[in-house]
């Protein structure tokens, strides 16, 4: 399950998106490392000594200043989130390139021309770190990054960079309901005479629907982050005129309780020709429209997700499970002392562990099938009592989708870069295993 002002200065342009994205703290003037395989060690940093994060555009910049484990906005008269930093520099302390372009003769090819955002970190003993931030790839699930004072071009998985979406939204600040982003202790959704409704008791969410108990959530990390989406959603006011003047909030209404007794409510009074609603909020006589995506995935969260068990949940006692990518078939199997191949090998690395963790907390939004890509496509299948069940993913333009049986689901580009990793690393074994063979011959 997926829990979860305007700013005042034009130094957050449309490009920071990309650029905090990537908070790429990636070294600087310290050159990169070949690993000894085909990866590139780009960044080795303590998380715990950086002091400072800045964004510049040419010659603008936002920068950040920690002091006394304290983060400070220089010449910002807006306070950051501590956490939100505190994530932008932990996460990414270690990046690794899979691919390195050797001094392209047209760097704006990969994004990184005179408009690219470039991002730096400063550790406490003064040494900068600086990397240039370009476009995504062809197949959308890697970045091209080029390091500060180096040629080479660099491909970094997207699943690493989009760790720092969160402090992206932080730091845009036409965000105004942001504010409320504290400790969330109930979240109703209401629509003509239904009622669906998450309560925080006793560290556990408790869901109950039209005065109905229905279950308990046992893992919050997705439903915070549908809901913290829908507080800092980027919006735009809109004319008062243009949105229906009504208290029954025909397209739903979300009501978040903080741990501080305040409410905020959030009223769609109508829809776009795009879907994005128009809201009304309990705090402001504004009216705004934000993104359909921000509110579709709250109100999915409470209202549906509630009544519907995480589709692999029982993938954490699964005894097997197998990938085919169209050209092989890959078996790991489970036993006492870990994950095993199919010829009884140890599996090494977290591979198995990180791809169901990233399955049992699936609950993904359901969605219309797209037009796919099948040279972009796995199939995973699970074993599930007494039958099988697969899924199959594949890529659209712009998403990772999953098939179960006739539904269609977006799900998050990490599953797809552990499932690849899974097929990837059962190659390399494959190789080795064939060169040891031979030798022996």
């Amino acid at each position: 399950m997926r829990l979860r002002s305007v700013y005042r200065e034009a130094i957050i342009l449309g490009g920071l998106a990309l650029a905090l994205c990537v908070v790429v703290l990636v070294t600087g003037r310290a050159k990169p490392r070949d690993t000894g395989s085909d990866e590139v060690s780009l960044i080795q940093v303590d998380a715990s000594s950086v002091r400072q994060i800045a964004l510049h555009r040419g010659s603008q910049e936002l920068r950040f200043v920690r002091t006394a484990d304290q983060w400070q906005c220089r010449d910002c008269d807006w306070q950051p989130r501590q956490a939100i930093l505190n994530r932008a520099a932990h996460q990414l302390h270690r990046l690794v390139a899979r691919e390195r372009i050797e001094s392209p003769a047209d760097a704006q090819r990969y994004g990184l021309g005179a408009s690219r955002v470039q991002v730096e970190l400063v550790e406490e003993s003064g040494q900068v770190y600086r990397v240039n931030v370009g476009d995504l790839t062809p197949s959308g699930i890697s970045y091209y990054v080029a390091m500060d004072g180096y040629p080479d071009v660099y491909v970094v998985k997207r699943a690493a960079v989009e760790f720092a979406r969160a402090p992206l939204s932080d730091f845009q600040h036409d965000r105004p309901f942001q504010h409320h982003s504290g400790t969330v202790e109930r979240v109703v959704a209401r629509r003509a005479d239904d009622v669906h409704q998450w309560v925080l008791k006793d560290s556990m969410w408790t869901y109950t629907e039209n005065g109905r108990e229905i279950g308990v959530l046992d893992d919050e990390r997705g439903f915070r982050e549908s809901v913290e989406r829908l507080l800092d959603a980027k919006v735009q006011i809109v004319d008062s005129n243009d949105a229906a003047d009504s208290s029954i909030c025909p397209f739903g209404a979300i009501t978040v309780t903080l741990t501080d007794g305040r409410t905020v409510d959030f009223c769609a009074v109508d829809m776009q020709s795009n879907g994005a609603p128009i809201i009304r909020w309990s705090e402001s006589p504004d009216v705004y429209t934000i993104a359909a995506r921000n509110w579709e995935w709250a109100w999915d969260d409470v209202v549906i997700g509630g009544s519907e068990s995480r589709l692999f949940q029982s993938v954490s006692e699964a005894p097997w499970l197998r990938v085919d990518d169209g050209e092989r078939e890959v078996t790991i199997a489970r036993t006492v002392d870990g994950w095993r191949w199919d010829d009884s090998t140890p599996v090494a690395g977290a591979t198995p562990a990180l791809l169901i963790d990233s399955l049992t907390s699936l609950n993904p939004r359901r969605t219309a099938s797209e037009y796919r890509d099948d040279g972009e496509s796995l199939t995973l299948i699970i074993p599930v009592s007494d039958s099988q069940v697969a899924a199959y993913f594949f890529r659209t333009a712009d998403q990772m989708q999953m098939q179960v049986g006739d539904e269609t689901y977006v799900v998050a580009p990490a599953i797809w870069e552990h499932l690849v990793d899974l097929v990837k690393q059962y190659g390399r074994h494959e190789a080795e295993k064939r060169e040891r063979q031979f030798g022996a011959d």
